[in-house]
């Protein structure tokens, strides 16, 4: 279901993709895979609480994974406080691949 909604977040089917996602937040609270891609929805439609919210469960779920970083990022980045988001991305750990990923989203976020 994450490859869907994955999908539909790089076509830009943001309404398709952001009910993906939110099914999988119900079905599966510690699911964590692809979610940094349903922060970025979420930035981009200026939604503080539900980003602060999903920044929050991702990091409690599990800080070593990059999702609730990046996410935490957005959080920031959304709010104006630019100068807490390369630390956060500094957070990401070194040894997951969606490293190389995280300041590609931000540069997505701060084009729209």
């Amino acid at each position: 279901m994450a490859l869907y909604a994955r999908a539909f977040h790089d076509t830009e089917n943001i309404d398709d993709s952001q009910k993906i996602f939110e099914a999988i937040r119900k079905s599966d609270e510690f699911y964590m895979e692809h979610l940094d891609l349903y922060g970025h929805l979420l930035f981009l439609r200026s939604d503080e609480m539900r980003l602060s919210k999903l920044a929050i469960d991702l990091l409690h779920v599990d800080s070593n994974r990059p999702e609730g970083w990046v996410t935490a990022a957005l959080y920031n980045d959304l709010k104006g406080d630019s100068d807490k988001v390369l630390p956060l991305i500094d957070k990401v750990p070194q040894s997951n691949a969606l490293q190389k990923s995280a300041p590609d989203l931000l540069l997505c976020s701060t084009d729209s």
